[in-house]
């Protein structure tokens, strides 16, 4: 009898396991038969409820990839193009150095540059800025346009920009962040959301910035961590942009706001993780999990800054 019982247990494990990867099978069979739409429209479910597969992020930025390239209404194919960088962002922070089963990387790069030229000649002044800023974060591609905004510019060249009005030490803009952020503590996490009722991590830093400021950053995490330059954690504040990945690959993955801080210390985060916009507040979660995994934090009143 106790004999079956393993039988049985390990045979619903494996049977498991294989219905487990249904959602992979259906993504391929899709890929093979040029149904990107329908990839494109199951990926931010699979990828909420697989987060930590690449291949759902693969097949995303795959789908929206060859969307972007067969549309020839401009506006439409760029926003699939931006949200084929969403998922190629979370895959690359995935795989690392791995071998791609395809060269998605030079590909995307490709249509991009493609924007960036098409933006150019129409002089769009806001679409250039955010391509010149995912050239230079994702493919390291420095156009001449961004170097003259970039935070990572020689400091000679800094010196001659001209001064801000707003003050690093602005509690009025840090609390009305942490004020804005913490109504929306309890809603759910959504992949790909940008707000009001749920949110993805970056869609929830987005929408707290755009209502305190008026700025709009890029709804990627990975970008918006190249929007000013790192500051060292001691010195962070309630407010500023924290974020997070695995410290061997050095590739964000994640984003919250800094929600505590004293004594040169980060004690706690506000963030949209799997369990919904969460204050993370010198807890086990933080101390045991978010905090080993910082990779860098920037100035939020800079950020502002940069985008007024």
């Amino acid at each position: 009898m106790k004999q079956v019982f393993i039988y049985v247990f390990i045979l619903s494990i494996a049977s498991t396991n294989t219905f487990g990867q249904g959602y992979v099978k259906r993504l391929k069979r899709w890929e093979t038969k040029g149904k990107y739409e329908k990839i494109a429209r199951k990926t931010p479910k699979f990828a909420e409820k697989h987060p930590d597969d690449a291949r759902v992020f693969y097949y995303g930025t795959l789908a929206e990839l060859e969307i972007s390239k067969k549309l020839k209404n401009q506006k439409r194919g760029y926003k699939h193009a931006l949200k084929s960088i969403r998922h190629f962002d979370n895959y690359q922070a995935m795989v690392c150095n791995l071998e791609k089963p395809r060269d998605l990387r030079g590909e995307l790069h490709w249509e991009l540059k493609r924007y960036y030229e098409y933006f150019s000649s129409k002089d769009k002044k806001s679409s250039i800025k955010a391509l010149d800023i995912i050239l230079a974060s994702t493919f390291r591609d420095t156009t001449d346009s961004y170097r003259g905004y970039s935070p990572s510019i020689s400091k000679s060249k800094q010196e001659k920009l001209p001064e801000k009005s707003i003050s690093r030490s602005n509690n009025k803009v840090r609390n009305a962040i942490i004020a804005e952020a913490t109504k929306h503590e309890g809603k759910p996490y959504k992949y790909a959301a940008q707000g009001p009722e749920s949110f993805d991590c970056s869609g929830f830093t987005s929408y707290v910035l755009n209502n305190v400021a008026g700025v709009k950053m890029p709804h990627n995490s990975t970008i918006q961590s190249n929007l000013s330059k790192e500051i060292k954690q001691r010195d962070a504040k309630p407010g500023d942009l924290i974020f997070f990945g695995n410290p061997n690959s050095t590739k964000v993955n994640h984003t919250g706001i800094v929600y505590k801080a004293e004594n040169g210390e980060i004690m706690g985060i506000i963030h949209a993780a799997s369990k919904g916009v969460i204050i993370d507040n010198n807890n086990v979660t933080w101390t045991n999990h978010w905090k080993a995994r910082v990779l860098k934090v920037i100035d939020v009143t800079k950020v502002i800054e940069a985008l007024k």
